[in-house]
């Protein structure tokens, strides 16, 4: 479900977004799936950038990463930071 909310925010097709984070926030509740969680975390973030909740957002979306960073996973970060930044010089009016 994770990879149609990437679809979604990626296409700009935010209607079903917000529900779809619910859902998958659902499932997670009581998991111990990191990487599943930090990465929902980081797609609630790009949600609230697109919907011009933009310091929620970037707060969001630099927890996210820097937590991937910060257990090792750098070559995600890595590409996360990219497309972050690409979303906040696209957002920019």
């Amino acid at each position: 479900m994770m990879n149609l909310i990437n679809y979604f925010l990626e296409t700009n097709h935010l209607a079903p977004v917000s529900s779809l984070i619910k859902d998958v926030d659902q499932v997670l509740i009581n998991q111990n799936y990191f990487y599943d969680k930090n990465r929902l975390n980081y797609l609630k973030g790009v949600y609230k950038i697109k919907i011009g909740k933009i310091e929620e957002g970037k707060q969001l979306c630099q927890e996210a990463i820097r937590l991937m960073a910060h257990f090792g996973a750098m070559d995600i970060a890595n590409i996360l930071q990219t497309e972050f930044d690409t979303l906040l010089r696209d957002s920019q009016p």
